[in-house]
């Protein structure tokens, strides 16, 4: 039977309460994200789906890397602790600051399509002059063409 050294445990422990502050940040980008446009339960759902099987995914990895697959009480304890100790601190903080990116940014992508729709309307103007320039041509042209073939015939 082995043996595993308290020092590695305390640093496994410090390890897994970051996990925990990475995990709340990351899941505050979700809260910001709802924030933002109102999602209906549904996507909230889907949203929350997606979020534990990724920490859950990284969790497993961070079993694996700190204690070979095996599930350790202090490592779980740590995710907690380092998560709630996120939430009660920062996390309200960093979720007014990611809102205020995510709506800039989307304000700035509004902006953005508005302005590549008024170039896509420019441009289809013009399009359409050509358009209507050159059917008037074939059409004078085709006039033209049938006074020739009944003249002829």
């Amino acid at each position: 039977m082995w043996e595993i050294d308290s020092s590695f445990q305390a640093v496994s422990f410090l390890y897994s309460v970051l996990f925990g502050v990475g995990y709340c940040l990351f899941y505050d980008l979700f809260r910001a994200f709802r924030k933002l446009y109102n999602p209906t339960a549904i996507s909230v759902f889907f949203e929350d789906l997606i979020y534990f099987l990724i920490i859950s995914i990284f969790t497993f990895l961070l079993l694996m890397s700190l204690s070979n697959g095996e599930i350790r009480g202090y490592i779980l304890i740590g995710i907690a602790v380092g998560f709630l100790i996120c939430y009660f601190t920062i996390s309200r903080f960093f979720v007014k600051i990611l809102f205020a990116v995510f709506k800039y940014l989307n304000e700035i992508s509004a902006k953005m399509v508005d302005f590549l729709n008024r170039i896509l309307i420019w441009l289809f103007e013009k399009i359409k002059k050509w358009v209507k320039y050159c059917n008037t041509i074939f059409n004078k042209t085709q006039k033209i063409f049938k006074k020739d073939l009944k003249k002829e015939g």
